[in-house]
């Protein structure tokens, strides 16, 4: 019997170092696996031509067809203001809105949050565009277009903003590593006047007449 107690206590120790050696191995690849520089940087340099500068502006652009925006949640707010109704497919559907616009909304409510988040990311390819474009080395015509578009629609994502929440963090320019990333709430009227304003005054001086622009802008 003694024999194969030993055996047995032999064949247990070496299952537990073989197992301490397979976790220190694991744990020295998960290190090495998991210590990488980020793919993203969003400092990153944008291309210096006319293509580039005409996609930059186009990015801003497109969140306003989102449906955290004008594919849904704007137009929703027509019915939160009692000039149509729900309709929608009864019980639960449509339901965040039905709790806005009876005053009942909590702070996880869908529509809510969606038009909160919607403008963001249209802010931050403006900011994008008027960080990037100044610099670049292309007519100076479409240079002028491309900051008055981005400075327009950078005033009306911000207008949205405050006009439904009041004070919004305010950011004017792109995040770098190392900032804060959860800016606090600035003061509506600093926003209307040291960004909406100025810059909807600004896009005035830069966009040229519709006329001018061709069929394809």
């Amino acid at each position: 019997i003694m024999p194969s107690l030993v055996g047995s206590e032999m064949c247990i120790r070496d299952r537990i170092y073989t197992g301490l050696i397979m976790l220190a191995s694991l744990l020295v690849s998960c290190s090495d696996f998991l210590d990488k520089e980020p793919y993203e940087d969003p400092s990153a340099e944008v291309l210096s031509d006319k293509e580039s500068a005409i996609a930059l502006v186009n990015g801003a652009y497109q969140p306003l067809q989102r449906p955290k925006l004008y594919n849904m949640r704007i137009w929703t707010l027509d019915i939160i203001a009692g000039n149509s109704e729900v309709g929608a497919g009864g019980g639960t559907d449509g339901i965040e809105t039905v709790d806005i616009a009876n005053f009942v909304t909590t702070t996880d409510n869908a529509a809510a949050l969606d038009i909160w988040r919607g403008p963001n990311p249209g802010i931050l390819y403006c900011n994008t565009v008027l960080e990037s474009v100044p610099s670049m080395d292309i007519d100076q015509a479409l240079k002028n277009r491309c900051i008055g578009e981005a400075k327009f629609l950078r005033a009306h994502y911000y207008f949205i903003l405050v006009q439904l929440f009041g004070d919004v963090p305010l950011t004017t320019t792109t995040p770098k590593p190392g900032d804060n990333l959860k800016p606090t709430r600035t003061d509506k009227m600093t926003i209307y006047n040291e960004v909406i304003i100025p810059d909807l005054k600004e896009a005035i001086e830069l966009l040229p007449p519709r006329e001018e622009y061709s069929g394809s802008d």
